[in-house]
């Protein structure tokens, strides 16, 4: 199932593909109770002073929580230059206004 169908989906039956966990991502990737979860979309907001990213991206693979086909979202200062790991492709990535988001997978 790529992305436009899992939203056309949601947009149906969303109680049945959406699931909000607004938690420290950090703290949920040491939760085991938490990683038997799949996920087609992962949407990050860390702080932007935070420097882990290239770590929580690589935990974040190492989970396998994302679902194959799945895509992670992550909310970013566009001044800021993160190292990502190399495994996590880019897909896509846009600025607005201090924002930079950038859209991938693993």
């Amino acid at each position: 199932m790529n992305f436009k169908q899992i939203y056309e989906k949601s947009v149906k039956k969303p109680d049945e593909f959406w699931r909000e966990v607004a938690d420290d991502v950090f703290k949920l990737l040491n939760d085991k109770s938490f990683l038997i979860n799949k996920f087609q979309i992962i949407f990050l907001d860390p702080t932007f002073k935070e420097k882990g990213i290239e770590k929580l991206l690589e935990n974040l693979n190492k989970s396998n929580i994302l679902d194959k086909e799945g895509i992670v979202i992550l909310h970013r200062n566009k001044k800021y230059k993160d190292k990502l790991p190399q495994k996590f492709k880019v897909i896509l990535e846009k600025t607005y206004g201090l924002s930079k988001i950038i859209f991938g997978s693993f």
